[in-house]
């Protein structure tokens, strides 16, 4: 069942890093992962931010170990897309 709840600034975050991830829109990532919105910074609470903040740290080791082609980065790519896809509302 969908849940009718409107979607937190991190759940669309994560969404959106999910996204670009699948789409392999590296460029379109790198960017959202560089520049967090700004403009809800203010409006945020302090557990919202914390989210944000772990979800741009597991994009950026998204794409550090996909660039990396390490055959044994399969098992913690595979744990932080489970982990993106939680906080995205996605599971």
């Amino acid at each position: 069942m969908t849940s009718l709840k409107p979607l937190t600034a991190s759940e669309g975050y994560a969404r959106f890093i999910l996204s670009a991830w699948n789409k392999r829109g590296f460029t379109d990532m790198e960017s959202a992962l560089t520049q967090p919105s700004s403009a809800l910074s203010a409006a945020l609470p302090a557990e919202e931010w914390e989210r944000m903040d772990l979800i741009c740290d597991l994009g950026r080791n998204l794409l550090v170990w996909d660039r990396s082609g390490d055959v044994k980065n399969a098992t913690d790519k595979g744990a932080a897309l489970a982990l993106l896809r939680h906080l995205a509302r996605r599971e």
